[in-house]
């Protein structure tokens, strides 16, 4: 489909009048017969074509009417847009394949605060379970303990220093710091074997899970 122009009413009747309501007037010896053709065409219906137009604006040399003008107050239509080609089944496919990898890409990052480690439904995430309270329980007990034998300590530097000398007769201050500095010491050294622990069981724990892997 090619581009069609719809000359306005006025102006049909004054190609009309200088050309012949036939074309009678085509004298001009310049057009072949297929632009006579076209121009014909155009007195009749109101319509006209690229040629055509290009073989009007040779006659209207000189006229008072101007090809410029014409279109100006023409109806153009355009020809409509080829329709898009189909695509082809691969094509389709893969576009489909590719929209579902975006699309789990963006489900994986809004759920990544979620799940960070994208493990829900997968593994059981009560496999650890025991282990973990076993590893409680054994930070419990630890706990317990430095808390009783620095009690014991305290006591033993509190109450000791009396019976180790019964006859010193000291007050009160003497005998707390006495007990604060021997517990103070067992402190530490309970801390230091607590600590030394952990970093073992943290150790065992990492290898285990690289044999696991």
């Amino acid at each position: 489909m090619e581009v069609t122009v719809e000359l306005a009413e006025k102006d049909l009747e004054q190609l009309r009048t200088l050309l012949g309501v036939d074309g009678s007037q085509l004298i001009d010896s310049k057009l072949n017969d297929s632009q006579r053709a076209q121009v014909k065409r155009l007195l009749n219906t109101g319509e006209a074509t690229i040629d055509s137009i290009k073989a009007l604006s040779g006659l209207l040399k000189g006229a008072s009417i101007r090809t410029h003008e014409l279109l100006e107050r023409a109806s153009i239509t355009l020809p409509s847009p080829p329709p898009p080609p189909p695509r082809s089944p691969e094509l389709e496919e893969r576009i489909q394949r590719l929209k579902a990898v975006q699309a789990n890409k963006e489900y994986k990052l809004m759920t990544a605060n979620v799940d960070s480690n994208q493990r829900f439904g997968k593994v059981n995430l009560m496999d650890d379970f025991g282990r973990e309270m076993q590893t409680v329980n054994k930070q419990a007990v630890a706990v317990f303990n430095t808390v009783l034998t620095v009690a014991g300590a305290f006591a033993f530097g509190f109450f000791g220093i009396d019976f180790a000398y019964p006859s010193a007769r000291m007050d009160f201050a003497v005998k707390m710091m006495f007990g604060l500095v021997i517990a103070t010491i067992v402190f530490f050294a309970d801390l230091y074997f607590i600590v030394k622990n952990m970093n073992i069981d943290e150790n065992a724990q990492l290898d285990a899970g690289k044999k696991s892997q």
